[in-house]
């Protein structure tokens, strides 16, 4: 089934693929080079993002992706969307193709047949950020700081433990 997203360099057409909650294992090779890739690629493209949910777990306690994790998750604020929609094209010619989309905000991109999710936080109130149903404080997407993943440099919250007991 064909879905179009309406960027502002025109009409990005993609293939929606379901998500299978507990059906796939994340391959830790493959999702360690794609998230190199991506990530660097929205640098060079001035979109900030941030480890996110399973992905900052893993990150934080383990230093790897979760076992049984499915995907790669990470964070953007709202402001970056428009600039993340212009890229799409780019981003499909070294291989990473949109696979969901929810305007609620959040995107999934697929590569190698691993998965990324970015979830895309807008303000909701004075001090509080959403992604759907999901509701944090600012202060996790305002305040980023380095932090090293699998031997690479990423941005996550700074406050990345409370960030993690706010999702428990």
């Amino acid at each position: 089934m064909k879905f179009k997203i309406n960027t502002p360099v025109g009409e990005y057409r993609y293939t929606f693929v379901p998500l299978f909650a507990g059906v796939k294992i994340i391959n830790k090779e493959i999702s360690k080079r794609n998230l190199e890739i991506f990530y660097d690629f929205l640098v060079a493209e001035k979109i900030k993002v941030f480890l996110a949910y399973g992905t900052m777990l893993g990150a934080a306690r383990e230093h790897d992706f979760i076992d049984h994790d499915e995907d790669i998750d990470l964070g953007m604020s709202k402001e970056y969307e428009q600039r993340l929609f212009s890229a799409l094209f780019k981003l499909r010619e070294i291989g990473f193709e949109v696979c969901r989309y929810d305007r609620r905000g959040v995107i999934s991109f697929s590569k190698d047949g691993e998965y990324i999710d970015i979830y895309i936080f807008g303000e909701l109130q004075k001090g509080i950020v959403e992604c759907g149903q999901e509701v944090m404080p600012k202060c996790f997407l305002n305040d980023l700081a380095p932090f090293v993943f699998l031997g690479k440099e990423y941005l996550a919250p700074r406050e990345y433990e409370k960030y993690l007991d706010l999702l428990n």
